[in-house]
């Protein structure tokens, strides 16, 4: 018994450090697997499917202009992969890290370089001043501030200079997002307002920041 409660508390607290924000029972769910399918399951269902989802990213490709083939992108919570098979349709090397066991197996078979683990551990582990690109598409507002603020740090660090950050959030100013829509995920943490965004980022030392309003709910 006492082993067991072992097992259950290091569940518990590696999916609280990825900013899962779920508490788990004895008895209730006693594998993060389980759980990875379980959410893989959700984000099929409320995410969209993959045309969507590409066509809605599309609207990145702009801001590639200045990468090359050989350039190093790294998508932290790369999920489905919908951002990656994208990069490859456009000739480049993506690789991602993914905390979703299930998701991180689904891309490793098609051919993607995804890491299945933390992403603060992965980014940890990369040089300083090594990486052209970061992407982070819908994953800040799982965080609390102390972590979106080493986040910030750890990405600083490992971009080139002259290296280009792209981040996607749900923004509360969007009056159906911020009361309805965002609280449908379960694991999410606080929609993040975005000038207080901007001002974390030039806090930081990140340059030349431009905010964009994107995808707007239907009447």
């Amino acid at each position: 018994l006492s082993h067991a409660r072992e097992q259950i508390s290091s569940l518990s607290n590696e999916l609280q450090n990825g900013n899962r924000n779920l508490e788990f029972e004895p008895g209730r769910i006693d594998e993060v697997h389980e759980w990875d399918n379980l959410y893989a399951a959700f984000e099929d269902q409320f995410r969209g499917n993959a045309e969507e989802v590409e066509e809605r990213l599309r609207v990145y490709l702009p801001f590639l202009k200045e990468l090359t083939p050989d350039s190093k992108i790294l998508d932290l919570g790369s999920g489905r992969g919908d951002w990656l098979k994208l990069l490859r349709k456009e000739g480049f090397k993506p690789a991602g890290v993914e905390i979703n066991e299930v998701f991180a197996e689904e891309t490793r078979k098609e051919g993607f370089e995804v890491v299945h683990g933390d992403m603060m551990v992965h980014l940890g582990r990369q040089p300083d001043n090594s990486l052209d690109l970061i992407t982070v598409f819908h994953l800040i507002e799982h965080f609390n501030v102390g972590k979106l603020i080493r986040l910030l740090d750890e990405i600083k660090r490992t971009l080139k200079p002259g290296g280009l950050l792209m981040i996607e959030t749900p923004s509360p100013e969007n009056l159906v997002v911020g009361a309805c829509n965002f609280h449908a995920d379960p694991t999410h943490y606080k929609p993040i307002y975005p000038q207080t965004l901007i001002f974390l980022l030039h806090n930081k030392g990140f340059a030349d920041l431009k905010l964009e309003y994107l995808h707007p709910v239907d009447e």
